[in-house]
């Protein structure tokens, strides 16, 4: 079975289904978000709206941050 791929809502290249964005977009946010975005806890999904909201703005990516 090949390997699902999903879009990328800042590029729209592909992406693992299980990630946020591409790597290449990924790199490009500041390494406070990533960690950021990284932790799993009550706060995750506040997070994960924080990005999608400014991705929906079209902050760049290097702007992004979101609530620790």
């Amino acid at each position: 079975m090949p390997n699902a791929r999903a879009t990328c809502p800042s590029c729209q290249g592909e992406k693992l289904p299980s990630h946020y964005l591409c790597l290449t977009c990924w790199r490009k946010i500041p390494e406070a978000t990533r960690k950021a975005l990284n932790r799993r806890d009550a706060a995750a999904f506040r997070r994960l709206s924080d990005l999608r909201e400014q991705l929906r703005r079209n902050v760049p990516l290097n702007e992004i941050q979101v609530t620790p």
